[in-house]
């Protein structure tokens, strides 16, 4: 897997990303439910794999998000812990 630098953003550039995200997010449930946003998420694509588990970890489902991100490494990375590697962490912290 190709590792990736995020880009440095000022304090302006990434709440500009945040808000649009938000107002994306809004916008896709405005006449569903979050479960709906989720479950329209690609399970092809590593990233949305990473945020339905991030989604399912807020959720409490802790099974549900250990078995999502179980065997993925994950591409983004602090130092040499990856989110995946996180994630699965909390799980199985609660899972004890």
């Amino acid at each position: 897997m190709k590792k990736k630098e995020l880009h440095t953003w000022s304090a302006d550039e990434l709440r500009l990303v945040v808000s649009e995200y938000v107002a994306h997010f809004n916008k896709s449930i405005e006449n569903g439910s979050i479960d709906d946003f989720v479950d329209g998420l690609s399970e092809n694509n590593q990233h949305n794999r990473m945020q339905k588990a991030l989604y399912l970890l807020h959720e409490e489902r802790y099974a549900d998000a250990f078995e999502l991100i179980k065997d993925e490494s994950g591409s983004y990375i602090n130092g040499v812990i990856s989110i995946n590697e996180t994630i699965r962490k909390i799980c199985q912290e609660h899972l004890q």
